[in-house]
């Protein structure tokens, strides 16, 4: 409320007596019924103000200017009654100046290609106080909108993805058991809405493993990937990846599999040569500076080793002994964003050489080297 000087001669006069607090200052408006059409257009011009203390009247005041009312209530089932009750912040210490709040758009003419489009703020940040200084400038703005092109992610959804994939995701999954990876609806969503020409894809350690499916009009469940019966092949590192039509690749999805066993995955004789793949190696296309090192038995870190490169995997070879009978796990780690991925899983179990006769052995791991072709954008270190 804005005030004239009679009016603070009054609240002198009440604070005086110590009953300013819980005073309401009151406009009466009798006889009259309140039907408004058009609020901005109404106008009311009282000449006097009631003042009341807990119920009691103490002060009636005609003054000489307009009033601005700041704060009131309307009650129009009676006589139309103002009630305007300024809080004792807005009233004393030190005045708040009002700032604006971030702008908000709220209309674009198109939804990409670049267009004309409105945006509001609004001065509530802090909003002024009584003697605080208001806002200044416009609160509405009209610029330039959805610049991107079309058939491409805005730069919003772009952050979306990038930051779900910095959380990790790993599964651990029993030999023969089924095993699905799912697609979250509201990314799929998002997707439709900015790209619906795009197609979604599934991927392990760099090699497709399904065929592009529209992304506009297939259902949920063929997102999905789904292995009725897992095997130690695969275990690695699954990418859902989404192209569109200008053949942009767009990652939203990173799971971390290790498939296990109760029985050994892999014998092999004392002295002979072990070198574990960790299929981690298309981590790094994501991520910088990436480590992974082997736990054997959840005890120990057996070695640590970083990723180097994107067509070679970091390895070791060591020679067998019976210390290295037991389960290995790759662990792969980014220190910088604290987050961490098992990407295989091997069940090691040594034999002295004569306990197969004529030199034959169990199997052995084969070195898969995954195929290049894949490129997108790093999330971070």
């Amino acid at each position: 409320m804005i005030i004239g000087r009679g009016f603070a001669a009054q609240n002198k006069k009440l604070d005086d007596q110590q009953r300013l607090k819980n005073t309401l200052a009151v406009a009466t408006f009798p006889n009259r019924g309140l039907t408004v059409t058009n609020p901005p257009t109404r106008r009311f011009n009282e000449t006097y103000i009631n003042v009341y203390h807990n119920g009691t009247h103490m002060v009636k005041w005609s003054p000489k200017n307009k009033l601005i009312l700041y704060y009131f209530t309307i009650d129009s089932t009676k006589p139309v009654l103002w009630t305007a009750n300024i809080p004792p912040p807005y009233l004393v210490g030190t005045p708040i100046n009002g700032e604006w709040s971030e702008w908000i758009a709220i209309r674009c003419s198109v939804s990409c290609g670049g267009g004309t489009g409105i945006r509001l703020r609004t001065c509530t940040n802090p909003s002024p106080s009584l003697e605080g200084r208001p806002c200044l400038g416009p609160d509405m703005e009209k610029s330039r909108c959805n610049v991107r092109r079309c058939g491409t992610l805005s730069e919003s959804s772009r952050e979306y993805f990038k930051d779900g994939l910095r959380h990790s995701i790993s599964y651990r999954v029993l030999k023969g058991e089924p095993l699905e990876l799912g697609v979250e609806q509201h990314a799929v969503d998002r997707l439709r809405a900015e790209m619906p020409d795009a197609h979604i894809r599934w991927a392990r350690n760099g090699l497709n493993l399904t065929p592009l499916k529209p992304l506009n009009t297939s259902l949920p469940e063929d997102y999905y990937l789904n292995i009725s019966s897992a095997s130690y092949n695969d275990s690695g590192t699954y990418i859902c990846m989404v192209l569109s039509p200008l053949q942009e690749v767009t990652v939203i999805h990173i799971y971390a599999v290790s498939v296990y066993s109760l029985e050994p995955s892999l014998e092999l004789s004392i002295g002979s040569e072990f070198s574990p793949e960790c299929k981690s190696l298309y981590l790094l296309y994501f991520f910088n500076k990436l480590y992974h090192h082997w736990v054997l038995n959840q005890s120990k870190d057996v070695v640590e080793l970083p990723i180097e490169k994107f067509h070679s995997e970091s390895k070791f070879t060591i020679k067998v002994t019976k210390e290295h009978s037991g389960i290995w796990e790759c662990v792969v780690k980014s220190d910088r964003l604290n987050i961490t991925w098992v990407t295989n899983w091997i069940y090691l179990e040594e034999f002295a050489r004569d306990h197969y006769p004529y030199g034959w052995y169990p199997f052995s791991i084969s070195n898969l080297r995954p195929l290049g072709g894949l490129r997108v954008g790093r999330v971070g270190g």
